[in-house]
């Protein structure tokens, strides 16, 4: 069983697997510093995220679990581009 919590204003996973959950916590800090460290407008992308973890936050305090895993998956889903379109804005500098 995997659920969502609040600390503070942080999301984080618990899960009955301390293993999973040990190896899944520092992506978080180490995908928001890439992220921070990449941005080209701090409007538009701080916009396109806040209203992706609302949606997030939103379905948790609701107690809908799909439209929560649904909204995690956005969030994931925009991370996931914005650091695909960043590789390729700079070709050759992956190692």
């Amino acid at each position: 069983e995997i659920s969502a919590c609040l600390v503070g204003s942080e999301m984080c996973i618990r899960d009955r697997n301390e293993y999973l959950t040990m190896a899944i916590l520092p992506l978080q800090g180490l995908s928001r510093r890439f992220w921070f460290a990449h941005i080209q407008s701090f409007n538009r992308e701080f916009g396109i995220a806040g209203k992706l973890h609302a949606a997030t936050l939103k379905a948790i305090c609701h107690g809908d679990e799909s439209k929560a895993a649904e909204a995690s998956l956005a969030v994931n889903d925009y991370l996931t581009e914005f650091a695909y379109h960043t590789i390729r804005r700079f070709p050759g500098t992956a190692r």
